[in-house]
């Protein structure tokens, strides 16, 4: 009776077993004895479980470059005239000196050109001797100056005039509308006229005003 009991206590475990082992992997097992299946569903066969993968292949996307034209700034190139540097060669207070000698040796004068020899016999003798136009007006004897001379507005532009175009021919310039040469720095009037010279006594030659004129007469 024992060994009868025990053999079928081994075969109800080894079947609990079978039926675990068939469970988990999905199989079916055969006994000598009896079929096992499935629980809860006779006669199934049960299927292993397939995971299927797909590989899937992503083509790449074909890359599009647009180009973007950007123009680009001209480089413009201005030209321009830079302006000269002047140097001055005079003051304020020269204007009015050389005036008030064109009031004492020639307000009388008719000509206009005349009266602007006297300033040219003036810068003359100053770039001659290597002087300044104060020292050549204040010089003893030589020209017609007071300090407390009138100073006439008409004479006093022309002094400006005439010291402006002497200031232009020191910076480089040539035609400045000079009215005596450079050589003449002598004068005496006579009968309303001022007549001019480059020299003081002995030989020397008297200017016959041939330069043209900036000036109506």
């Amino acid at each position: 009776m024992k060994n009868t009991l025990r053999k079928r206590i081994i075969r109800v475990v080894s079947a609990s077993a079978i039926i675990a082992i068939t469970l988990m992997f999905g199989i079916s097992v055969s006994s000598s004895e009896e079929e096992v299946v499935k629980a809860d569903t006779p006669n199934a066969f049960v299927q292993p479980l397939v995971i299927e993968t797909v590989e899937k292949s992503v083509e790449p996307q074909d890359t599009v470059t647009e180009t973007v034209e950007v123009d680009e700034p001209e480089e413009v190139t201005v030209e321009t005239e830079e302006e000269p540097y002047i140097t001055i060669y005079y003051t304020e207070q020269d204007v009015i000196d050389i005036a008030k000698v064109l009031y004492n040796e020639c307000r009388g004068v008719g000509s206009k050109t005349e009266q602007a020899c006297v300033a040219w016999t003036i810068l003359n003798r100053a770039d001659n001797h290597g002087l300044s136009i104060s020292e050549v007006i204040r010089a003893k004897n030589q020209f017609a100056f007071n300090e407390n001379t009138t100073v006439d507005d008409s004479l006093l532009n022309l002094a400006s005039d005439v010291l402006w175009r002497w200031n232009s021919e020191k910076n480089g310039e040539t035609e400045v509308g000079r009215v005596l040469p450079k050589e003449y720095t002598y004068f005496a009037g006579r009968c309303g006229h001022n007549y001019f010279r480059n020299g003081f006594d002995g030989e020397y030659s008297i200017w016959d005003y041939s330069l043209e004129s900036p000036y109506e007469n």
